[in-house]
């Protein structure tokens, strides 16, 4: 490592550097004069050490200058490049810092017009990948001066911020993704990043049917969220899948869908069959009712494409599914993502569907199960299998209750809750600002006012912020 020193009469910084790779092994060790004048405050430290004695092994430590540290930085750098091109044979690039790298990998990595160009949300991960190392190192440095204890530092910042397992396991893979291309562009010599192995992997969880049914119940009223939610449970799309959906792809003589899959890079289509069965019929033609919004010929036209993620278009989603754990209809609060995994478990139990049939519904990945089984499925088979049992109740208006759905346990209680979250939803639209200033002229706690309107105090303070109300 390069250091700084002083001798006794020289008024300038000296400059210790070990070469290792040097042939001779006399001229391995190096000292020359930086010329830089040393600094006040390291003088005086000189000064008084020659005062009291001078002993060697008391010897003060001198911090130098900006000059003198760009000087050790440019040893360190030069003794790292000949480093790796005496064990590699090549001579490393210009220095690129870990930032610029990543910017560079995602520019090879745009190829416009192909299916295998990285997404948007993926390239923002790369880079929030690299904000997260930045953060815990400190430095946005050159390539090669990272080492595996920055890695270290990484792993301390993610237990810092009480990061999830699969969180930490998808910023370092996108890191150890990264890392092999800069060795291989010969930014540095090893890959330091090692991806996270999570102490337990948790399968993806299903919604129980029935209390799926609950919240389907709950936007019996809304239309369409109503008809979104349905759609999704009995095609098995993703969100991302669904929200492109086209009407010319959809087949009625030959029932069946084209959908796209908007997530994988496929070799020969980017699009896969799904069957079209009565149940989904009845519901696709009463969605395509609506009239298309921007003129795309998208199926659900009215739900907005987010422009770096699906679920802009859909925050009611999550914010329903808090009330209706808060009331205790539901047991835990579900991601739109987890109803593709709903069907495919009441198909196995309840319509007796084989494991290969439910793979090509979820249209899988594995090119040698669709070569060995897929190729030969009959799409009629499936159709039949779906026709056997509705999954939601047969009535003649998909948007009524009657006859109504039946639950266990007690119906009435159910209805209740979702009755009294309707109206609080409702409520709380209806403020008036002449009754919120009266109210609040009497003196009137904001808990006894949220608690008339059936909402909570934030929500009250909210509405007199919005109406600019003076309170006491």
């Amino acid at each position: 490592m390069p250091s700084i020193y002083f001798q006794k009469n020289s008024p300038h910084y000296w400059i210790f550097y070990y070469d290792r790779f040097n042939p001779n092994p006399a001229k391995r060790k190096q000292r020359f004069n930086s010329k830089i004048e040393i600094t006040s405050a390291d003088k005086k430290k000189i000064e008084l050490w020659l005062k009291t004695g001078a002993d060697p092994s008391k010897k003060p430590k001198i911090n130098g200058n900006e000059k003198t540290k760009q000087i050790i930085n440019a040893l360190i750098q030069g003794r790292l490049e000949k480093e790796i091109a005496i064990k590699t044979g090549i001579k490393i690039k210009s220095p690129v810092k870990l930032s610029e790298g990543c910017e560079e990998y995602i520019a090879n990595k745009i190829k416009i017009g192909d299916r295998k160009s990285i997404k948007s949300k993926t390239q923002e991960m790369y880079r929030y990948s690299v904000k997260h190392f930045i953060e815990a190192t400190g430095r946005d440095d050159v390539i090669h001066k990272y080492y595996p204890g920055d890695y270290a530092k990484l792993m301390a910042l993610f237990e810092e911020k009480d990061y999830a397992e699969a969180t930490r396991e998808t910023f370092s893979n996108h890191l150890h993704i990264l890392w092999n291309y800069f060795v291989k562009q010969n930014y540095c010599l090893n890959n330091i990043i090692t991806v996270y192995q999570p102490a337990t992997i948790q399968k993806p969880q299903d919604i129980p049917l029935n209390e799926f049914k609950i919240i389907l119940r709950f936007y019996s009223k809304q239309p369409e969220k109503y008809e979104w939610v349905y759609y999704l449970l009995l095609t098995m799309a993703r969100p991302s899948t669904a929200l492109v959906q086209k009407r010319s792809k959809i087949d009625f003589t030959r029932k069946y869908i084209e959908m796209l899959n908007v997530k994988g890079t496929r070799k020969r289509s980017p699009y896969f069959i799904y069957p079209l069965f009565r149940e989904l019929e009845e519901l696709i033609k009463r969605i395509m009712e609506r009239p298309v919004v921007d003129n795309s010929d998208r199926l659900f036209s009215h739900f907005k494409i987010g422009n770096n993620n699906y679920t802009d278009s859909f925050w009611w989603w999550y914010a329903d599914q808090k009330k209706l754990k808060m009331v205790g209809l539901i047991s835990d609060t579900y991601e739109m993502k987890q109803i593709r995994k709903t069907f495919p478990s009441y198909a196995i139990n309840e319509l007796g569907f084989s494991k290969e049939e439910i793979k090509f519904l979820l249209d899988h990945t594995d090119e040698s199960v669709a070569e060995n089984y897929y190729l030969n499925l009959r799409y009629d088979t499936i159709r039949d299998k779906f026709e056997k049992k509705r999954i939601i109740e047969d009535y003649p208006n998909i948007y009524s209750l009657d006859p109504p759905i039946k639950f266990d346990p007690d119906e009435k209680e159910i209805q209740r809750k979702i009755d009294l979250l309707v109206k609080k939803h409702r409520n709380k639209l209806n403020i008036n600002k002449d009754e919120l200033a009266e109210m609040l002229k009497k003196n009137i706690p904001i808990t006894h006012i949220a608690r008339k309107y059936g909402v909570s105090d934030v929500a009250i303070h909210k509405k007199i912020k919005l109406y600019k109300l003076k309170k006491k």
